[in-house]
């Protein structure tokens, strides 16, 4: 990405001088570019910025700026067009996993409320991913988990953003994990990190995952403006255009991440992506529509047999949590009387439930699952190792 210098307003044009003031001072006063800290803007400062963005945004020839903000603006629509739909307006937090699509979580925030969209420091998820939901891959993604070293850090940088155990269970909201994918192995690899007892547990069965492209509907069913905006939105993602605007830097192991907070990324962030960033909330706070591109009403990929999938390995994943704490403990240990009729019962259940995830999605399959899993999950419930 190119840099261009920030040239100082002319202060002979703005409505109310406010003599000394440049971009770069205003800018330092921003600590999150939260609605409250535009508020806080003089018309004459909001128009010096107005300012030197317009004359970064005249430089730009390739992905403009303009383009930029076009694609923020209509895929953060579609983000709550479709959440609004499948969870209920009001009723969940987005977190965003890594840089991809942080400031277009951004952006998303400023329509659904700030603290209803996390930016969490998140790098390469597929390293948590195993192939199957075997009992021997829940065991090798545990090995996995202990490569991290200390992940306390992660933990608590969770909790100061209001994302425990306990916040989750007592919310009564659903959490969304979303991404941009290509293989898929990436957010498959959080959604097994965040639903494991090391870290947020899934006790309300209330963690979701969201390929951020597949809210959009079927590529065949896009009319020509669409999949134009589609092609560009793909091609950015693809090409890691959007990552310098992101909130949060890059997070290879979980126990750096308490030193990835969002404050220092924007105070050490380049002017001209200080600009753009202040563009976004400008544009919200002003109400100004960068497109005309339009997906309202339109059926986004993600269907009912896909709820399904997604219910089965959930269900799969705690009993193998279960089955790798009752391997570690003696079956003639007699503080737990138990354990061999829970160990039997538990691998009847799992028995059970990785045929039904072999043999596929079919109707039998579907009324077989939902049947006994309320019994099951009944009897999760009340194993205390």
């Amino acid at each position: 990405m190119r840099i261009f210098p920030l040239q100082i307003c002319n202060i002979n044009q703005q409505k109310t001088p406010n003599f000394g003031a440049n971009p770069e001072t205003i800018l330092k006063g921003f600590k999150s570019f939260s609605k409250e800290e535009y508020l806080n803007l003089s018309k004459s400062e909001i128009n010096c910025l107005k300012d030197a963005y317009n004359e970064l945004a005249a430089k730009q020839n390739i992905f403009s700026l303009k383009k930029l903000e076009q694609i923020h603006d209509v895929t953060s629509n579609r983000l709550k067009e479709v959440f609004d739909s499948q969870y209920g307006k009001n009723n969940y937090i987005v977190l965003i996993l890594g840089r991809s699509l942080s400031s277009i979580g951004k952006m998303l925030g400023y329509k659904i409320g700030e603290k209803n969209v996390i930016n969490i420091p998140f790098s390469s998820g597929s390293r948590f991913y195993t192939p199957s939901v075997s009992q021997e891959q829940y065991k090798k993604f545990l090995d996995k988990l202990k490569n991290e070293g200390d992940i306390k850090d992660f933990i608590n940088y969770l909790e100061t953003k209001k994302i425990s155990k306990s916040d989750v269970e007592l919310s009564g909201k659903e959490y969304i994990l979303t991404d941009f994918c290509v293989s898929g192995k990436s957010l498959k690899g959080a959604n097994q990190l965040f639903k494991s007892d090391f870290i947020l547990g899934n006790k309300m069965h209330n963690i979701h995952a969201q390929d951020a492209l597949k809210i959009f509907p079927k590529y065949s069913e896009m009319n020509t403006d669409q999949q134009s905006f589609f092609n560009t939105l793909r091609t950015l993602l693809l090409g890691n255009r959007l990552k310098p605007y992101s909130f949060v830097k890059q997070c290879a192991l979980l126990q750096s991440s308490a030193m990835r907070d969002e404050k220092y990324v924007i105070k050490d962030a380049p002017e001209s992506v200080k600009l753009f960033w202040f563009k976004l909330l400008d544009n919200f706070m002003e109400n100004i529509k960068p497109s005309k591109v339009n997906f309202e009403n339109t059926t986004p990929e993600k269907t009912s047999s896909s709820i399904f999938i997604e219910d089965l390995n959930d269900a799969i994943m705690e009993v193998n949590k279960k089955l790798a704490i009752a391997d570690n403990l003696d079956i003639n240990d007699v503080r737990y009387p138990q354990l061999k009729y829970v160990k039997k019962r538990l691998n009847n259940i799992y028995t059970l439930l990785t045929d039904i995830h072999h043999y596929g999605q079919n109707s039998k399959n579907i009324r077989n699952f939902y049947t006994h899993i309320g019994e099951i999950e009944k009897f999760l419930s009340e194993i205390d190792f």
